[in-house]
């Protein structure tokens, strides 16, 4: 999944035991954590120098239209809407979780 992601390109990592026993299970846990310890070293190179925080304004107004959005979560995919009038507030947000989808099956 890593090496497919556009996100995580420049990121150079890869796992793999063939034996499929429960101590390379144990294993490959371990270099997860030194490969996830690895990533985060490497991210941190790559931060830009400079001011990390930007002025806004005090308001923002959103554009108008509809906006739909699906996001990963720890339980899935969950679902995000937001429509605008061009207002301050947006006039209408929802959220739909994983969980709600999966109550339609039952």
């Amino acid at each position: 999944m890593r090496g497919q992601s556009p996100k995580q390109s420049s990121l150079d990592c890869f796992l793999l035991r063939s034996d499929g026993l429960t101590f390379d299970r144990y294993i490959i846990r371990l270099d997860e954590i030194e490969e996830s310890l690895h990533i985060i070293e490497q991210l941190i190179d790559n931060i830009p120098g400079g001011n990390y925080a930007a002025k806004t304004k005090a308001i923002i107004k959103l554009p108008k239209g509809e906006f739909h959005q699906r996001v990963e979560g720890a339980r899935g995919e969950f679902d995000v809407y937001i429509n605008s009038k061009g207002d301050k507030f947006p006039y209408r947000v929802k959220f739909r979780s994983p969980c709600m989808t999966l109550v339609n099956t039952l």
